[in-house]
């Protein structure tokens, strides 16, 4: 990006910069806003950002203002807001901050705001806070800061709603006259207009009276539905014709890395590793598997940077790399034992999906593989995934993936944007089978359980086995066959194919023995009541009034089986067997299944056999499908509230 730094290191401009012409009302009158049945309402949402050349710095940074007027109408809200938290990644330095409380008979401006630091979830999250004192309900929060900052002119994005009601919405853009944008809005956010009548700077801005909440709903793609803009640095003048940032550029940057500086001493470490592996011979998958195993289970990513982190000789000597050493690692492996690639980066959609027709870097947060010959995608950096399975809310999105391809000596990086798809339904499977023995009676039962589950169904649970003390294996593993909560002795378990080495290979299967004197059962008057449903544990509950505003989307599709057996005692008789039928599917327009719950059960002489199947085999459903999704996960609720009522006859 030299050329960029070329372009905009002398200034075009001399006009004062916005952040120092913008103010708040100096003299505020307090005006309390009817709440509309809103815990709170933003009376003010705005965010500017302005590209300068620093000459403090001798670089392009941008200043960051935000100004936000809040009235909070419960004690609830302000909990919520008598806290602020400002994200301090990139941040050179505070230009302004100031905050104020208003009521309707005082304004009472903050004279020493206490900054105070935060770490977010991860590494790369830090954040400063401050408190906001005498914050009572109908009082009004006002704050304003500017920050000056690194700038991201290769992709950046702002949301700009939420849960509350927001009055008065803007955003602003301000750069050089020679720096032009590409911009695009989302989700009914009002398209932005470009001002080129300022004395040497573009001005792009929009202004929205009223946004309305949006709230979120289970099963749905919240953050996506959202209003927010999406904006990149697309060109400089005079170079129109330049485009900046694309991926095309990104491919052969990363290529060009990955393949730089690999020297004799690292070309040897990388035979050795290969050697130790027994990669030579295997089938493709095999040696996938292995190196992704190894990687995995004896390199440490660090969030730190430093030469070292990225070289293959200090890598494979130190155990410890950076995520690009890690991906540079794997290539290199992957080269030398001839497997079949493609890397590159996509999103998480639970954030955001990454948009196809729009080319940000924004969106590459995640490096992924993606291997033809076995059809497979690979998370090279998570730790909770193999070969096969990566992060579920990866795919039904969007990925940047970058092929190998020889132009003469040299090999180029060609990237293309291509689709995730979902895994089918049958690849993550929660399998129930529960055998009941009434014994001498109902108020003592007898349960032998078997539960199996595979792909994402045992993500978070296989691996776990390895690493919590054996005292609370037990502990896990009622929960795991649905006996938490309840009065139960589980005398006997075992556990199959449990651990990192089984990991999306082979499924998970728990086996217990249990007994209990009280639970699944239950008396009314002479009849004997058996709560069936139970056994298949606590279900999702869907039975909303409120008129549904987004469409559906799972975290994955997937598969229940369930079956459960008992013999009826003799001199008994049910009297409601078949309040254990249930039919319901929905198909697509092809006439195919898309969703389903089915119940229904047999006798074999005294034996009954109940079983139940429930499935989505499809991951996203339009909004006008609500309703039959609803259906489907309420048949399961409904289950679960099952009784069977045994009398004697």
């Amino acid at each position: 990006m030299l050329l960029l730094f070329v372009a905009l290191q002398t200034p075009a401009f001399a006009a004062a910069l916005f952040f120092e012409k913008y103010d708040w009302n100096l003299k505020p009158e307090f005006e309390n806003v009817p709440s509309e049945g809103q815990s709170a309402v933003i009376l003010k949402d705005l965010k500017a950002i302005e590209y300068f050349y620093d000459e403090d710095y001798n670089t392009l940074v941008q200043l960051y203002t935000v100004h936000s007027k809040i009235q909070v109408n419960t004690h609830e809200a302000v909990e919520l807001y008598n806290k602020h938290y400002m994200p301090m990644n990139r941040v050179l330095g505070i230009e302004d901050l100031r905050v104020r409380v208003l009521t309707n008979d005082s304004v009472r401006e903050i004279d020493e705001i206490d900054l105070k630091d935060y770490q977010g979830e991860d590494s790369y999250s830090s954040y400063k806070y401050f408190a906001i004192e005498g914050v009572e309900v109908g009082s009004q929060i006002e704050y304003i800061y500017t920050f000056k900052m690194m700038p991201k002119l290769e992709g950046s994005r702002e949301f700009f709603q939420s849960d509350e009601l927001k009055l008065n919405t803007e955003f602003h853009i301000f750069c050089e006259s020679k720096m032009f944008f590409n911009i695009k809005c989302y989700n009914g956010f009002e398209e932005m207009a470009l001002d080129t009548t300022i004395d040497g700077k573009n001005h792009y801005f929009a202004h929205i009276p009223k946004i309305e909440p949006l709230k979120p709903e289970l099963y749905a793609p919240y953050r996506n539905s959202l209003m927010r803009v999406e904006y990149k640095l697309d060109h400089i003048q005079p170079a129109d014709e330049v485009k900046l940032f694309t991926y095309e550029q990104l491919s052969n940057e990363l290529n060009s890395y990955l393949r730089a500086n690999i020297s004799k001493k690292e070309i040897k470490a990388l035979k050795r590793v290969s050697k130790d592996l027994k990669l030579q011979g295997m089938s493709e998958s095999g040696k996938i598997r292995a190196t992704e195993n190894y990687i995995k289970r004896n390199i440490t990513i660090s969030d730190t940077g430093g030469d070292e982190l990225t070289s293959l000789e200090s890598i494979l000597e130190k155990l410890v790399a950076s995520q690009r050493g890690v991906i540079k690692l794997y290539v290199s492996l992957f080269d030398m034992n001839d497997v079949n690639y493609r890397y590159g980066l996509t999103s998480d959609r639970s954030r955001v999906t990454m948009d196809p027709e729009f080319e940000s870097y924004s969106f590459l947060e995640n490096y992924v593989f993606y291997f033809p010959g076995v059809d497979k995608y690979m998370a090279p950096t998570e730790m909770l995934y193999r070969l096969g399975f990566i992060p579920f809310n990866w795919s039904n999105n969007y990925g940047l993936l970058i092929k190998n391809v020889k132009l003469g000596e040299t090999i180029a990086g060609i990237g293309d944007v291509q689709f995730i798809e979902p895994l089918a339904y049958d690849a993550s499977e929660d399998i129930l089978n529960v055998n009941v023995d009434f014994g001498d009676g109902f108020d003592n039962l007898n349960l032998d359980i078997e539960r199996t589950l595979s792909g994402y169904n045992a993500t978070f649970i296989q691996p776990i086995f390895e690493i919590i003390p054996e005292s609370e294996t037990k502990i896990v593993v009622t929960e795991l066959l649905n006996l938490s909560g309840k009065d139960v002795d589980l005398y006997n378990f075992k556990l199959k194919n449990a651990g990192l080495d089984s990991f999306y290979l082979k499924p998970l299967i728990i086996r217990g023995t249990a007994n209990t004197n009280s639970s699944f059962y239950d008396k009314a008057g002479d009849r004997d009541l058996f709560k069936i449903g139970e056994l298949i544990g606590e279900q999702v509950e869907m039975y909303q009034e409120d008129e549904r505003k987004l469409p559906v989307e799972n975290e994955y599709n997937r598969n229940y089986v369930r079956h459960i057996s008992f013999d009826i005692p003799d001199g008994f008789n049910i009297s409601n067997l078949d309040d254990l039928n249930t039919n319901l599917s929905f198909q697509d327009q092809n006439g195919q299944d898309t969703m389903g719950f089915q119940s229904g059960y047999e006798v074999n002489g005294n034996t009954v056999t109940v079983s139940i199947y429930e499935f989505y085999k499809k991951l996203a459903l339009p909004i006008d499908q609500f309703a039959a999704f609803r259906e489907i996960i309420n048949a399961a609720a409904d289950f679960n509230k099952k009784v069977l009522v045994f009398e004697k006859g």
